[in-house]
């Protein structure tokens, strides 16, 4: 299990990339995507997205696999 301040630290690396997509017209990520784009597990990719939409930062869509498609 990761400590407080990686968690933090994914938390912020998905915001910032789901932010600069929104940012090149592209509001819609798929979680295979972000997760390429940041290189992280499925386990820490799900729980940064279900952390940040949980704050209300993102909205994310699940997939039947337990895969986040968040957007924002």
């Amino acid at each position: 299990m990761t400590g407080l301040r990686e968690r933090k630290n994914t938390r912020e690396a998905a915001l910032r990339s789901l932010y600069g997509a929104v940012e090149r017209n592209r509001p819609e990520v798929s979680g295979s995507v972000l997760r390429a784009e940041l290189g992280l597990p499925d386990e820490d990719l799900s729980a940064a997205c279900a952390y940040l939409a949980d704050e209300g930062l993102i909205s994310v869509d699940w997939t039947s696999h337990r895969t986040p498609r968040p957007s924002r």
